[in-house]
C-alpha cells in the first residue's frame, strides 16, 4: 500500500501526543518486546516438547503483566488462562483411570503450552499490528523478512557443509540419530534452527511467500531473489510434504488473486518483469538438474522422492498411525469419542503400551488432525475445521475491501501450513503455534479498516 499522506500523519502526530503517559510508554514497551520474542522464536525455540515453550508461555504472560494499559490483552489472556485450566481439569479427570502422576501431568501441562502459545502469542501480535500504522506493520514484516532469509542462506551454507554447526549441539538424539550425517545411500536433510527437515520446510515456504508480498508492495526486486533463496533451501530440506504444501500455498494465491476482481489492473505483471519470470524458470531446472546430491541431481533426487514413496517408512508412519488412531477411537468410550482423551494423551499412552507404528521407540503418528482427534475427539474436530472453512471463507469475502497483499499472502501462508501438519505433529513444535499465530494475527489484522485504509 502506499505511504500515508502528510494529514495522515499530522493526524497520527496529534493522536499520540494526546495519549497518557503510561500508554506511550506501553507503546515503547510492545515495540522492542515484539520484534525481540519473534526473533526467539525463530531462533531459539524449535525443539519439541522442551522447556523452551515454557519459557515461550512465561515471556508472553510476563509482558502482558508489565502492559497493563492493554485492557484487551489482558482481558482475552485471562479468558484464555481460565479456559486452559478448566480444560486441563477436565482431562486431567478423566485420565484418572492412569492413576496422575507427575510425569503425566506434565506431559498434559507441556502440550497444554503449546496451545497457550498460540493463542498469547495471536493476542500479542494482533494488539500490536491494530496499534500502529501500516507503514509501521511492514517494517516489523521487514525485519520477519530479513530473519527468514539469514536462516535460508544459512541452510544454503549447512548442505554445502553437511553439518548444521550452529544448532546441532542444541537438538535432542533425535535429530543426531535421523539428520545430523550423511549414512550410506541416504541425503543430507537441511534443519536449520528448526531441528526437523519438515519444520524447517515449512518456515521456508513462509519465507518465499512473505519475500514475494515484500516484493509486490515494495516493488524492490531484491526481495525477488531472497524468494528464490527461500525456495532454493527448501528443496534441500527434501520434504515431501513440505513441496505440497508449497503447491497448495502457489494455487491458493493465485485463487485469490484471480478472485480480486476489482484489483485486475493492479495485478498486472510489467512486461519487463513477465520476461524475467519467463526466463528464469528455465534457468532454475537448469540448475536444479546440475546441482549433484551424491545420488544424482537436485531434480532426480526429488523426482525419486515422490516416485519411490510407496513401501518407505515414511508413508507405512502416517498410514499405520491413522489406522491406529481410528481403531483407538471407535473402541473407545462415548465420551471420550465426543472430547478426546486429553491433551498430549496419544503420545502418552503409546509409550505407557510400548506401542510404534513402524520405529522403535518413536511414541507418534505423524498426522497432527489425528493426533487432534484423538485428543479432543468430535467436538474438537468440529471446531477445528469449522475455523478453517471460516478463516479462508472470511479472507475471500474481504478480499475486495482489506488489504489485498496481507490477504494473499496470509491466506497462502495458512493454507501451507494446515496442509504441512497433515504430515507431521506441526502444532506440538513451538516455532510453529507461533508460526501459524503470527499469520492469523496478520490475516484478521488485514481484513480490518485500519489495514485497508
Amino acid at each position: 500500500m502506499s505511504s500515508y499522506s502528510a494529514d495522515s500523519r499530522v493526524v497520527i502526530r496529534k493522536l499520540q501526543s494526546d495519549m497518557p503517559k503510561e500508554q506511550l510508554q506501553s507503546n515503547a514497551l510492545i515495540h522492542i518486546f515484539v520484534p525481540a520474542f519473534i526473533l526467539f522464536m525463530m531462533f531459539l525455540s524449535p525443539l519439541v516438547l522442551n522447556k523452551n515453550v515454557y519459557y515461550a508461555f512465561e515471556i508472553l504472560i510476563g509482558f502482558v503483566v508489565l502492559s497493563q494499559s492493554y485492557r484487551t490483552l489482558s482481558i482475552r489472556t485471562a479468558g484464555l488462562i481460565l479456559a486452559m485450566i478448566t480444560s486441563f481439569a477436565v482431562y486431567t479427570q478423566l485420565n484418572i483411570v492412569y492413576h496422575i502422576n507427575k510425569i503425566l501431568v506434565l506431559n498434559m501441562a507441556t502440550v497444554a503450552m503449546f496451545i497457550g502459545v498460540f493463542v498469547l502469542n495471536y493476542i500479542l501480535i494482533k494488539a500490536y499490528l491494530m496499534k500502529n500504522s501500516l507503514s509501521r506493520n511492514v517494517n516489523l514484516l521487514k525485519f520477519v523478512g530479513i530473519l527468514f532469509n539469514i536462516i535460508s542462506i544459512y541452510c544454503l551454507f549447512e548442505y554445502l557443509m553437511k553439518f548444521n554447526p550452529v544448532f546441532s549441539q542444541f537438538f535432542n538424539a533425535d535429530y543426531h540419530r535421523y539428520y545430523s550425517i550423511k549414512r550410506g545411500y541416504e541425503l543430507y536433510r537441511v534443519s536449520g534452527p528448526m531441528q526437523h527437515p519438515i519444520v524447517m520446510g515449512n518456515f521456508l515456504i513462509i519465507g518465499a511467500l512473505l519475500n514475494y508480498y515484500l516484493f509486490n508492495q515494495l516493488r524492490k526486486n531484491l526481495y525477488a531473489l531472497f524468494m528464490l533463496v527461500n525456495v532454493a533451501a527448501l528443496f534441500l530440506t527434501f520434504s515431501r510434504s513440505s513441496y505440497i504444501a508449497l503447491g497448495a500455498g502457489i494455487l491458493t494465491y493465485l485463487l485469490f488473486a484471480t478472485r480480486n476482481k476489482d484489483n485486475k489492473e493492479k495485478s498486472k505483471i510489467p512486461m519487463p518483469r513477465a520476461i524475467a519470470i519467463t526466463f528464469s524458470i528455465p534457468v532454475i531446472l537448469l540448475i536444479m538438474m546440475s546441482v549433484n546430491t551424491g545420488d544424482g541431481s537436485l531434480w532426480s533426487t526429488i523426482v525419486d522422492r515422490f516416485s519411490n514413496a510407496e513401501g518407505t517408512a515414511s508413508v507405512e508412519q502416517r498410514s499405520g498411525g491413522i489406522q491406529y488412531v481410528l481403531d483407538l477411537m471407535f473402541h473407545s468410550k462415548p465420551l471420550n469419542l465426543l472430547i478426546g482423551h486429553g491433551y498430549g494423551m496419544i503420545s502418552w499412552n503409546m509409550r505407557q503400551e510400548g506401542t510404534s507404528i513402524v520405529l522403535n521407540n518413536f511414541y507418534i503418528i505423524d498426522n497432527q488432525y489425528f493426533t487432534f482427534f484423538y485428543e479432543f475427539g468430535i467436538v474438537g474436530m468440529f471446531i477445528l475445521f469449522a475455523g478453517i472453512v471460516h478463516i479462508i471463507k472470511r479472507s475471500f469475502k474481504h478480499l475486495n475491501t482489506g488489504n489485498v497483499n496481507i490477504l494473499k499472502f496470509t491466506a497462502a501462508s495458512f493454507v501451507a501450513i494446515m496442509v504441512n501438519i497433515i504430515f507431521y505433529e506441526g502444532a506440538y513444535w513451538t516455532s510453529i503455534a507461533f508460526l501459524l499465530s503470527f499469520i492469523l494475527a496478520l490475516n484478521t489484522y488485514a481484513i480490518s479498516k485500519e489495514a485497508a485504509a
